[in-house]
């Protein structure tokens, strides 16, 4: 008996999804960053070799063979980075199962789409803790705009959202914007008395992109409540990547002629975010046409991985 492997690397967390020759799931996993960029090349390769043992020792898997694996890894663009990455799976295919696994390498695009849509090409908007549109063509070739990082880019995802959350504290605070009932909300869960407290947190030295980005949740939360500061937050991000996308369409109108899927945690979260994003896209291409939303039953990424593996290397 065979069993396929799937992993999504992201810039928070990486899961791993294993499914049978059917496409049962047979068994999941999850851990911490393996984007190189996140948590260095070392550690990120530490933590996937990590995940992968932990997942093909477990009972679940007991009495079967690893036929194929996929890894869309977000941050691994660049040849040396992949070729660590390979020369790690590689190495750890014969010291774990003394053969060579076959896997391939993909984008988050890929294996995102496969699990919204079944199928590894069409068009993406993410909105995770970072964002980025990707564009893959039935013959492969990709495309993409934003995905620049937190510094030259990024909007629209949890990071620019959770960062704005902060600022919209601060400056109702000092009264340059109107009060929010995000305030209240920050200082009760980081357990400060007045927003002030909140400089000597933000800046301590082990305060990461990813931890900026988990304040994202409180803007969505307040925005669903009907808070006016935290709407203007969730809605103009939404808006910022749907002219991310709109740009990418622009030069690739193409694209036009498949849905738009989501991926990522604030597309999952927030509804406003969604509609937002639909509606800002559709008044600069009235033609495009959207996919169902995002859904807690729909397929992770990490099982559209695993059921790429298997469209790939089944006999």
């Amino acid at each position: 008996m065979f069993y396929y492997l799937g992993v999504d690397g992201g810039g928070t967390k990486t899961e791993l999804a294993a499914i049978s020759e059917d496409g049962v799931v047979l068994q999941r996993t999850a851990g911490a960053s393996t984007n190189p960029h996140a948590v260095s090349e070392a550690g990120a390769i530490r933590e996937l070799l990590s995940l992968l043992r932990s997942l093909v020792d477990s009972d679940a898997l007991r009495g079967r063979q690893l036929a194929g694996l996929c890894l869309g890894l977000s941050g691994v663009d660049l040849p040396a980075e992949r070729r660590a990455f390979e020369d790690a799976i590689r190495a750890f295919s014969f010291d774990r199962l003394g053969r060579d696994v076959p896997f391939s390498l993909l984008s988050e695009a890929e294996i995102s789409l496969m699990a919204a849509v079944g199928r590894p090409w069409g068009l993406l908007a993410v909105s995770g803790t970072g964002s980025i549109v990707y564009g893959v063509e039935p013959d492969g070739s990709r495309h993409r705009a934003g995905g620049w990082g937190h510094l030259l880019g990024d909007e629209g995802s949890g990071y620019s959202i959770g960062l704005r959350a902060l600022k919209a504290v601060m400056a109702a605070y000092d009264g340059t914007m109107p009060a929010t009932d995000m305030t209240p909300v920050l200082l009760a869960s980081l357990s400060l008395r007045e927003p002030p407290e909140l400089k000597s947190y933000i800046y301590r030295p082990e305060i990461t992109k990813a931890d900026l980005a988990s304040f994202a949740k409180l803007a969505i939360d307040a925005c669903e409540a009907g808070d006016a500061v935290a709407a203007d937050i969730v809605r103009g991000e939404a808006k910022a990547l749907a002219a991310t996308a709109a740009g990418l369409l622009d030069r690739r109108p193409s694209f036009l002629a498949e849905p738009v899927a989501f991926a990522g945690s604030v597309f999952r979260a927030s509804p406003a975010f969604r509609d937002a994003f639909r509606r800002s896209l559709a008044a600069r291409h009235p033609s495009v046409r959207f996919a169902a939303d995002c859904a807690a039953a729909e397929p992770t990424p990490a099982e559209g991985a695993a059921r790429l593996a298997r469209s790939i290397y089944s006999s």
